[in-house]
């Protein structure tokens, strides 16, 4: 029996002394006067949650306590008929939420001025996990925003084909196979460049390519010359490219007028392929 009385003391002693974070409320606010001294202080309030600075002996002379302020909800009466007459104040009061936290300046030991505390509210946020940045990534992205030139070098097959004087209505052709490449600039919703190209011929036209519908619809101006001896020359080239990850895939046609006794009018056909190295 003695032993049960023992350990009921001990648990009873345990519930009645649970720990708490010191804190202050409203009334206790109220009687804080400017000049107070730091001992007056510390008999209104008691002792500070922490204490934010402490330089009494520079010239200042400054020192911040830090209090922290709950809300208290007060016991309402209640009549005999069970009707609850609310009121504000009660002698019987119990802590609720913590409102903020007040800040306390004392200088030469004498209370200045108090005023809420302003605490940084971002290490109390929830972050999100930052994806992975891919830094190449990052630096087209950041080039992109520049609107710098775009750089396609190319390959084509070329198929060429031609009226021929002395056989009514028979074609010639040839053809071979082009390199190349596309420099252009982003300028009004387009990109606008030169189209550079050699091999089973030579040709250095400017374009113009707008993007509609998916697909790559281009235009080009210039002098393209398929065979000096017989002075095939084509002015003026149009064609539409698909975008394929980093390619582009394409079909392009040009006209073409021989200065030659043998030979009429041509055609050229351009299967191209061209790499997006950059833009």
């Amino acid at each position: 029996m003695k032993n049960s009385i023992i350990t009921f003391l001990i648990l009873f002693t345990t519930m009645q002394g649970a720990w708490n974070t010191p804190f202050i409320d409203t009334d206790e606010t109220l009687e804080l006067k400017y000049g107070m001294p730091k001992e007056d202080v510390l008999d209104v309030l008691g002792y500070p949650l922490y204490v934010e600075k402490g330089w009494p002996d520079g010239k200042s002379n400054e020192i911040i306590w830090i209090y922290e302020i709950r809300t208290t909800d007060v016991a309402s009466n209640i009549s005999t008929s069970g009707e609850v007459n609310v009121v504000k104040s009660s002698s019987s009061k119990k802590p609720n939420g913590v409102v903020h936290k007040l800040k306390l300046t004392f200088n030469n030991n004498k209370l200045n001025h108090w005023e809420p505390l302003v605490e940084d509210k971002v290490s109390g946020i929830s972050m999100l996990p930052m994806p992975s940045l891919d830094v190449a990534s990052v630096a087209v992205a950041a080039a992109s925003s520049k609107k710098p030139w775009s750089i396609h070098p190319k390959i084509s097959m070329v198929s060429e084909s031609w009226e021929v004087y002395d056989y009514d209505g028979e074609e010639d052709g040839g053809g071979g196979v082009r390199f190349g490449v596309n420099i252009g600039k982003s300028m009004f919703g387009m990109n606008v460049g030169a189209d550079i190209s050699f091999g089973s011929g030579t040709g250095f036209m400017l374009f113009v390519d707008k993007k509609m519908f998916g697909f790559h619809w281009i235009a080009s101006i210039g002098t393209d010359v398929y065979d000096e001896y017989y002075e095939a020359v084509g002015g003026f080239k149009i064609g539409v490219f698909k975008d394929i990850s980093t390619f582009s895939v394409g079909l392009e046609t040009m006209a073409r007028s021989a200065d030659h006794w043998n030979y009429d009018m041509g055609n050229a056909m351009f299967i191209t392929l061209k790499y997006k190295l950059r833009g």
